[in-house]
């Protein structure tokens, strides 16, 4: 809520890490639509990242509020895959539609350039696009390690390059700290 409330930037899009307790709370996707409504947010403009950890936590409940949340609009990432579980069978019972590659594949991959790590990385992003899902990859930092994602076959990059992380500037919260 705070951030939308202060949200200034275009394009909007968000993305929002998710917690088991998140996911295990009946109403979380009715109050999330709430929030994003109130703020003339489109539900298709967020997208709810989860990791493998998470998704394993209680997968059948888990399953129903991740499909519950695509029915309102949200779009669904597998985060981090690469680390964790890496269970190939949880990318068919997740409502998905991103798979977003862990930057350690991806570092490893540009260390190795004809290595296994670029063999794994290019078997992930295929298999992504074999699946139906688009790929994000993490940690890109450079143009050249840009230019190399786009090579492999990534739909999408994150990183330093694109831009840093930045906190939202609540005047809220600056009043609040003032005081």
């Amino acid at each position: 809520d705070t951030t939308l409330s202060n949200w200034t930037d275009q394009p909007r899009a968000l993305s929002i890490n998710i917690s088991p307790g998140q996911l295990q709370t009946p109403d979380f996707v009715t109050t999330l639509r709430r929030v994003i409504d109130r703020h003339g947010f489109a539900a298709s403009a967020v997208t709810l990242e989860i990791t493998e950890k998470v998704a394993l936590r209680n997968l059948g409940a888990n399953v129903k509020v991740l499909e519950r949340a695509r029915r309102a609009g949200m779009s669904i990432a597998l985060d981090d895959f690469g680390t964790g579980y890496s269970s190939l069978s949880l990318l068919s019972q997740l409502p998905l539609d991103t798979l977003k590659i862990d930057q350690s594949l991806v570092h490893a991959a540009n260390k190795s350039q004809d290595g296994a790590e670029t063999a794994i990385l290019r078997g992930a992003l295929q298999l992504a696009r074999e699946i139906g899902l688009k790929s994000c990859v993490e940690g890109v930092s450079s143009e050249a390690l840009a230019t190399q994602m786009k090579t492999l076959g990534a739909d999408q990059i994150q990183g330093y390059w694109i831009g840093r992380p930045k906190l939202v500037d609540s005047k809220r919260d600056q009043i609040l700290l003032a005081s």
